[in-house]
C-alpha cells in the first residue's frame, strides 16, 4: 500500500521565499512521484437526471479593508451539515485557472500561501493582512485561533514543474495555472471540522484581492453527508462576483411544451401541455386551468357584463334607456298639459310657467284699454258716449227727414233744413224752462236760451242730453260768465 504524507503550511512541497528552504529535493520528487498514482473518480459530468446538481459556488465581492482594489471570496455551497469539503484541485482534465491581469495583493506580513500566517493579533498593527490572498478550506486565519473544535490547517500539493503558491506569495501575481498530469491541490482529511458548513451552509476555499478584474476555472471536492465513497467533483468557470453551477441542466427539452427549458440537456418527464387561456387572476374570466395567455383576459364592463362593451352610444343606462327631454334617463319626458320639466304649463300669453296679463294690462304686450274699450287704442275722450272717440266726431245733421242730412255725421249741430211739407210744424225751443221757450214748437231748433230747470245738462236745447252739450260745455270750459255772455 501505498501511503501519501501531505504537508501543512509549515511543510510545503515547494519552497518559496516566504517558507523554510531546508526541504530536501529527494522528499519533494518523491512526494510528487505518489501524488501522480492518484485516481480520484471523475463526477463532474452529469449524465442523467437521476445524479442531482449540487454544490455550487458564489463569488462574493467587497472593500478590502486596508487595501485599493475589490476583495474577492469564494465559497463552496452546501447541502447537509454533515457535508464535508475535501479538496481544491487542478491537472490536465480539469484545469485549476486564476487570472488577476491587474495583480493580487500578498501582504510582506503573511509568511504563507493558506489563512494560517494571518494572525488576528496582528490585525490591528497591519490591517492590510486582512486583505492578503491566500487559498483555505473553512478558516479566515490559523485553525488554532478559528475557535472550532477540531479544525486543522489546509495542507498542499503541487506539480514541482508548475508551482501554484507563488501565486499566494508573490505581491502583484498575474495568474494561477494547474493543468499537468500531476496537478495540484489543497484539502484537508475528512475528520477535519473546518471542512462542515458555516452557519449559511457554505464554506470558504479561497481569497483574493486584487485592483482589476478576476476570472478562471476551479475544481473542488466534496463528500457528501461526509462520506468520501460518494465523493462529487465540480469544475466550474467564473467571471467576477456571482453565483455558478446553480443551474440545473435537468428539465423539459420539448419546445412545444409550456414548461420548455431552454437550457435543460436532459429531459426529467417534466413537460406540461400548452392550455391555453386567461392566466390573469384579477380578469373576470380568469382559466384556473390554464397556463398559457391566449389574450383572451377581460374585465367587467360598467354594466356588469364579463368583457362586455358597457353602455351603447346613445344609451343613458344598461338597460337600453335613453335620456328623456328633461335628462331624465329612462323618463317620460314633459308630462301631458305641462310646458317644461317642472310642472309648469302655459299661461294666457304662451309663457311657460307664466303669470298670464299683468293687472291693469288688456294683453300680453303689455297695453291697456283706452276710453273706448279698445286694447292698446288711443282714445281718450268719449264725453258723449256714443262708442266715437271724441277727435273722430263728425258735425252734422242727424235726422234723417231732414234735407240736410248727414248719414256720417256723429253729432246732430243743429242744422237741419226741412221741406215745405213740414211747414204746418212749428220751429222753435221746445223746453220749457229756456227763456225763450216756444210752446207751440213742434221741433226743437237749437234756439233755446237761458237756464233749465227741468234738465240742466241739455245744454243744447234739444231735448237730449247727448254730445252736443258736452261740446257747448267744453267750448264755455274756463270762461267767465262774462266772457261768455259777451260772445
Amino acid at each position: 500500500m501505498l501511503v501519501l504524507k501531505t504537508y501543512s503550511d509549515t511543510q510545503m512541497i515547494f519552497p518559496t521565499k516566504k517558507t523554510n528552504p531546508s526541504q530536501s529535493l529527494s522528499m519533494i520528487l518523491s512526494l510528487l512521484a505518489l501524488i501522480s498514482y492518484i485516481n480520484i473518480p471523475d463526477f463532474s459530468a452529469q449524465t442523467n437526471c437521476d445524479d442531482p446538481i449540487t454544490y455550487s459556488l458564489t463569488v462574493e465581492a467587497s472593500i478590502p479593508a486596508a487595501t485599493a482594489g475589490t476583495t474577492y471570496r469564494f465559497y463552496v455551497n452546501m447541502l447537509d451539515p454533515t457535508d464535508h469539503m475535501s479538496a481544491v484541485f487542478g491537472n490536465n482534465e480539469s484545469s485549476l485557472i486564476i487570472n488577476t491581469p491587474d495583480g493580487a495583493f500578498n501582504a510582506a506580513t503573511n509568511a504563507g500561501w493558506s489563512a494560517a500566517g494571518i494572525n488576528p493579533a496582528f490585525l490591528t498593527v497591519f490591517p492590510e493582512m486582512a486583505d492578503d490572498t491566500y487559498a483555505t478550506i473553512g478558516l479566515e486565519g490559523p485553525a488554532s485561533t478559528s475557535g472550532i473544535s477540531g479544525a486543522s490547517d489546509p495542507s498542499i500539493v503541487e506539480d514541482v514543474a508548475q508551482h501554484i503558491t507563488p501565486y499566494f506569495l508573490t505581491d502583484g501575481a498575474t495568474g494561477l495555472l494547474s493543468s499537468t498530469i500531476i496537478g495540484a491541490s489543497w484539502y484537508v482529511l475528512n475528520d477535519v471540522a473546518n471542512g462542515l458548513p458555516d452557519s449559511d451552509m457554505r464554506v470558504l476555499v479561497l481569497q483574493v484581492t486584487t485592483a482589476g478584474s478576476i476570472s478562471g476555472r476551479i475544481n473542488y471536492q466534496v463528500f457528501p453527508l461526509g462520506e468520501g465513497s460518494n465523493a462529487v467533483q465540480r469544475s466550474l468557470d467564473f467571471d467576477g462576483a456571482g453565483t455558478y453551477g446553480a443551474i440545473n441542466p435537468c428539465g423539459c427539452t420539448d419546445p412545444n411544451a409550456f414548461n420548455y427549458d431552454e437550457t435543460a440537456e436532459y429531459d426529467d418527464g417534466s413537460c406540461i401541455d400548452i392550455e391555453l387561456g386567461c392566466v390573469d387572476e384579477d380578469a373576470c374570466n380568469y382559466d384556473s386551468e390554464a397556463n398559457t395567455d391566449d389574450g383572451s383576459c377581460a374585465v367587467f364592463d360598467e354594466c356588469g357584463i364579463c368583457g362586455g362593451s358597457g353602455i351603447p352610444d346613445g344609451d343613458c343606462d344598461c338597460y337600453g334607456n335613453v335620456l328623456d327631454e328633461c335628462g331624465i334617463c329612462g323618463g317620460s319626458g314633459i308630462p301631458d298639459g305641462d310646458c317644461d320639466c317642472y310642472g309648469n304649463v302655459e299661461d294666457e300669453c304662451g309663457t311657460c310657467g307664466g303669470s298670464g296679463i299683468p293687472d291693469g294690462d288688456c294683453d300680453c304686450y303689455g297695453n291697456q284699454l283706452d276710453i273706448l274699450g279698445a286694447c292698446g287704442g288711443d282714445c281718450i275722450s268719449d264725453f258723449n258716449g256714443n262708442s266715437i272717440c271724441d277727435v273722430d266726431e263728425i258735425f252734422g245733421c242727424t235726422y234723417i227727414a231732414s234735407l240736410n242730412f248727414n248719414s256720417l255725421a256723429t253729432i246732430d249741430d243743429g242744422s237741419c233744413i226741412y221741406e215745405e211739407c213740414y211747414e204746418d210744424e212749428i220751429l222753435g225751443c221746445t223746453y220749457s224752462t229756456a227763456l225763450n221757450y216756444n210752446p207751440e214748437a213742434t221741433i226743437d231748433d237749437g234756439s233755446c236760451d237761458g237756464a233749465f230747470t227741468s234738465c240742466p245738462s241739455d245744454l243744447s236745447g234739444n231735448g237730449n242730453v247727448g254730445s252736443e252739450d258736452i261740446l257747448l260745455f267744453l267750448m264755455d270750459y274756463d270762461l267767465t260768465c262774462e266772457e261768455i255772455l259777451g260772445q
